[in-house]
């Protein structure tokens, strides 16, 4: 029988790191909503689920709901695949544009003044020939994703400097 003592105790080290939050504050609200709609799909397995958070953990609530609606539906008339790829849709529509979805009212606000800047200076760079500042307003209304209206619409009447509708 051994009797050798040793005179170092035993040492147990437990951690005590408080700082990881509730797995359920880790899901943005986008998620959470469409996750809520989406739940009962017969997946096949998890992979659907995994991919679809990227994309709404992206959106507000208010376009989340909306875009899991519609999933939804998709998914149960036309099939998992082309839920998926008008998923993709929508998610490369959005990444495309200049205006994040999830922007607050004063980042708009700033944004608006901006784009109002620029156009005003496009104005004033080519005042001289209506079409050609007409044609870099049109490039520029593209640019950011805003669809300029059609100069055939009847509801656009042209204003004339030096009148009453100028």
């Amino acid at each position: 029988m051994d009797t050798t003592k040793t005179d170092s105790p035993v040492r147990i080290e437990v951690s005590m790191d408080t700082s990881i939050p509730d797995k359920r504050e880790l899901i943005a609200p986008g998620e959470v909503i469409a996750e809520r709609i989406l739940d009962m799909l017969d997946e096949p397995d998890g992979s659907d689920r995994a991919w679809r958070a990227k994309i709404f953990r992206q959106l507000p609530k208010r376009f989340a709901k909306v875009v899991a609606d519609e999933y939804k539906e998709n998914y149960m008339f036309d099939g998992r695949q082309k839920a998926n790829l008008k998923l993709l849709e929508h998610h490369e529509r959005c990444a495309q544009g200049d205006i994040p979805l999830n922007a607050s009212d004063d980042e708009l606000a700033a944004m608006a003044k901006r784009l109002a800047r620029e156009f005003r200076q496009i104005i004033c760079i080519y005042h001289t020939d209506i079409e050609l500042t007409v044609i870099h307003l049109w490039k520029k209304a593209k640019q950011i994703g805003v669809r300029p209206p059609s100069p055939d619409d009847p509801r656009i009447h042209k204003r004339h400097p030096g009148t009453a509708d100028g």
